[in-house]
């Protein structure tokens, strides 16, 4: 129908009803301002007509005008179209420079709608860090984190932010959760959970964290350092040197024949067992500390601690021999 036809026809109708449509039929042939004015009419001859809220909400471009049109078409919306609504009016609210906490408040009610949309979800984070509100965001890292189990290392950065919120706002017990999920879900997740076990003095876990770690490792340096670490933390902060040896006898045998990796892991290990009184594996460490010493002088002074372990272990025909090995680098007269 031809837009003046149209304007003949309004013009000579009297049932609010068909008025209403016939502006609408009007503002579909139109543009710019006339557009306006045909559904403004529209609006007039019958305010609940949903096509007419529809198409004056759409040809609106000033934000602040709007948002009482969204609002409008939000009470009349069917169940599914209410979401996207909300968040055409959570960006609106944006674009017209409403408050932080409005912002907020309105990307909320799209997530109750849609607790799982990644839009959304993320649009809120936006919010929530606009508007400085760290409890609520920690919680909603919680959420993105669910929403992202599909990708363990973003599920684990959201995990990581969380407890890194957790830690501004001195909740060290829920940082070390947040931390302990991030840390199940990925490697990166690791290294900020031992921090926090150690500022809180969580030994224990942290010397489970240090022996997981180790066992994971392919590399073998860094198995040998983890099990050094975690057996040092052993002794001094859990007071177990048995379970520190047995760490240490791990990393010995993680070392193998890589001298740079394991004489601070043999010194330690021989001096709990010559702690703890066990001579005989005492002797064994020190024979492999001596097997991987370069230097002459020093190889000889631990042949003759090994002489003493090995008296001390009731096997003097090892000890003389250990003895004799030691004159034969470095006799002990030249050592006066």
């Amino acid at each position: 129908m031809e837009l003046a036809e149209l304007t003949r026809r309004i013009a000579a109708e009297t049932n609010p009803t068909r008025l209403a449509r016939l502006n609408v039929e009007a503002a579909l042939a139109s543009d710019g301002e006339t557009r306006r004015s045909f559904l403004e009419a529209a609006e007039r001859a019958n305010p609940e007509l949903v096509a007419a809220i529809h198409l004056a909400r759409r040809a609106e471009r000033d934000p602040a005008e709007r948002l009482p049109r969204i609002d409008r078409e939000l009470r009349v919306a069917r169940e599914e179209e209410r979401a996207q609504l909300l968040i055409e009016r959570a960006r609106t609210l944006e674009a017209a420079g409403e408050s932080a906490v409005g912002v907020v408040e309105a990307w909320s009610r799209v997530r109750a709608l849609e607790p799982e949309h990644d839009e959304v979800l993320a649009a809120l984070e936006v919010a929530l860090i606009r508007a400085g509100d760290e409890s609520e965001l920690a919680t909603h890292y919680a959420r993105l984190a669910r929403a992202s189990a599909g990708d363990p290392l973003l599920a684990c950065s959201y995990l990581t932010a969380r407890g890194r919120i957790f830690e501004r706002l001195g909740d060290e017990r829920a940082a070390e959760s947040a931390y302990e999920e991030a840390s199940a879900l990925h490697v990166r997740g690791r290294a900020p959970l031992a921090r926090i076990l150690v500022r809180r003095g969580s030994h224990a876990k942290l010397r489970e964290l240090l022996v997981e770690d180790a066992e994971r490792a392919t590399e073998k340096s860094v198995r040998v350092r983890l099990f050094y670490r975690a057996a040092r933390i052993t002794e001094e902060r859990l007071d177990d040197p048995r379970g520190a040896i047995a760490l240490l006898q791990r990393a010995v045998v993680d070392a193998g024949e890589e001298r740079t990796t394991d004489a601070r892991v043999l010194e330690e290990l021989v001096r709990l067992l010559e702690d703890h009184g066990d001579a005989h594996e005492a002797a064994a460490a020190r024979r492999l500390r001596i097997e991987h010493e370069a230097l002459a002088a020093v190889r000889a002074l631990e042949e003759r601690r090994l002489a003493i372990e090995l008296e001390a272990a009731n096997d003097p025909s090892a000890a003389i021999a250990a003895l004799e090995r030691a004159r034969a680098i470095e006799p002990l007269d030249e050592l006066s």
